[in-house]
């Protein structure tokens, strides 16, 4: 755990330090109390969990509550506001909606809020300006009549090689849910369950990832309406290629709309070591961009910089018929997202020393999504072109 000396200062960098395997940040003051009940001879107790995973399993419920495209606010000299998208701009909404539900609900509980949020959105009309949905707040019993409205499904890939980009190649199949109950009388204060069996949907090419969604529906008497939405989808995670064998080559991104890939044998000059945080020596040389690109999310990737002969150098460590020297600085890399990952590289290695001069190659393995990391066919495999680094005197 650690924690800056303010707010503002906020350490994100896992450590690489042998043997850790969670590393968090926390606020000063929490840190400050830690610190006191430990000299008092308490025992903290930290349970950590990785969520960024879930994402790429698909283990997660469906309760985005902003769409794509948000008024916001920009300096009066770009005009006042702007649509635009991301989720620097989602955010900021997202903590208002909770913030006015929280008032008006007198609680800040995570789940209570997640899911009032979940279920009383729109999935297809236009915002209205209610903040909630008066039937969550009824103080007398209610009768619902539960039924199925399907999405459209959409495809992960464009081919079975290549991630898709929105908008995505959709088809109107869907799945069919069979519902225990289509209509029920919930009494005040009460609850109940309801059973749904999902079947998906027929004809789809399962190599290329179909998801397929959709919402079930609650409506009162009055047309009051309440929407639990679900997602699934069709193939097997495990087996989709996360990594392809060309999506590790050093690419020139001097002119970024036209990047290039590098010819084999470059040389690059980097900075010396000794020098590498000296400005004024380092402007001029050379910008290696190490590169990989992820089809999908990855539990874990490395990257091993693998020498070509030089005299003298003994490699450590040898995966997937390669000898390495050690990783590139910064990995290994855990629960990657899907997309491109490039970074400059000074030659530095992931326990800080610095390769030699001379030619190199960087493998990539990316660990299939639910693979065993110590069974070799789980791991995707990419390599750079050879490359020559020479250091600046």
């Amino acid at each position: 755990m650690s924690y800056g000396p303010s707010p503002e200062i906020i350490t994100s960098k896992m450590p690489e330090v042998d043997g850790l395997k969670a590393f968090a940040t926390i606020s000063p003051e929490t840190g400050a109390r830690w610190i006191d009940l430990t000299k008092n001879g308490s025992t903290i107790i930290v349970d950590m969990e990785n969520g960024s995973t879930d994402s790429m399993t698909i283990n997660t419920f469906p309760n985005s509550v902003t769409g794509g495209s948000h008024l916001v606010n920009i300096p009066l000299s770009m005009g006042g506001y702007a649509v635009l998208r991301g989720t620097s701009m989602a955010c900021p909404l997202a903590a208002a909606i909770y913030a006015l539900i929280a008032q008006v609900r007198g609680t800040f509980e995570p789940a209570l809020i997640e899911n009032l949020i979940a279920s009383t959105a729109s999935p297809r009309v236009f915002n209205n300006g209610t903040a909630y949905s008066n039937s969550l707040l009824l103080s007398k019993d209610v009768e619902l009549e539960i039924s199925h409205v399907p999405a459209l499904t959409v495809y992960t890939y464009k081919n079975t090689a290549l991630g898709d980009t929105f908008p995505n190649e959709r088809t109107v199949e869907h799945a069919t849910l069979k519902l225990s109950d289509t209509t029920i009388t919930v009494d005040s204060g009460k609850n109940m369950t309801i059973e749904v069996r999902p079947t998906p949907p027929k004809g789809l090419d399962t190599k290329k990832l179909p998801v397929w969604s959709g919402f079930i529906e609650l409506r009162t008497k009055n047309n009051t309406l309440l929407s639990l939405p679900y997602v699934g989808l069709s193939g097997s995670l495990h087996n989709a290629t996360v990594l392809e064998p060309n999506a590790g080559l050093i690419i020139d991104t001097s002119n970024k709309e036209s990047p290039v890939v590098i010819p084999a044998n470059t040389t690059f000059i980097l900075p010396n070591p000794k020098k590498i945080y000296d400005e004024d020596n380092v402007a001029d040389l050379d910008d290696l961009k190490v590169t990989h690109y992820l089809t999908l999310g990855s539990p874990e990737v490395t990257a091993d910089v693998v020498p070509m002969a030089i005299p003298g150098l003994n490699s450590t460590v040898s995966r997937s018929g390669n000898s390495s020297i050690g990783q590139v600085a910064g990995f290994p890399m855990l629960s990657r997202p899907a997309g491109i990952k490039s970074g400059a590289w000074v030659g530095e290695l992931s326990g800080g020393s610095f390769v030699p001069a001379g030619m190199y190659k960087i493998v990539y393995r990316a660990l299939k999504i639910y693979g065993d990391r110590e069974k070799e066919s789980d791991w995707d495999k990419a390599e750079s072109q050879v490359f020559r680094i020479e250091y600046d005197p």
